[in-house]
């Protein structure tokens, strides 16, 4: 018997800005991600919306992103997925930093396919650097 191949594609576009004088940032991106094993073909494919803007002299940095990925087996619809992040960080005498930063997923999964519960995930994550 012979292996069946195995393919992976991956692609993204994506349009950025700077702003340097206002520091601002933001960016608009679509992502793609094509996989062939055995006979199934999985596509994962959704846009990202980000931007990031500095506060007080650029000590403060905070930054914001929503995306969306649709995910399908052999064309059926598997699930939907949101992210939403928002962070930032606070650099104090410039060794000190201390950061912030929220994550909420959300997946939908199509009931009819999948085996999976949907759920929605909150993480909350903070942090100090010392630059030496």
């Amino acid at each position: 018997a012979v292996a069946a191949g195995t393919d992976f594609y991956n692609g993204n576009v994506a349009y950025n800005v700077n702003i340097t004088p206002k520091a601002i940032t933001y960016m608009v991106s679509l992502n793609a991600n094509y996989n062939e094993i055995e006979g199934l073909q999985s596509l994962l494919l959704g846009p990202t919306i980000s931007g990031g803007k500095g506060f007080f002299d650029k000590k403060l940095k905070t930054n914001i992103s929503i995306s969306y990925t649709n995910s399908r087996t052999n064309g059926i619809v598997y699930n939907n997925i949101y992210n939403f992040r928002l962070g930032g960080t606070y650099v104090f005498q410039k060794k000190h930093s201390f950061n912030l930063s929220s994550t909420i997923v959300k997946r939908d999964n199509n009931k009819e396919v999948s085996k999976t519960n949907s759920f929605t995930e909150f993480t909350l994550t903070g942090g100090y650097g010392y630059t030496f």
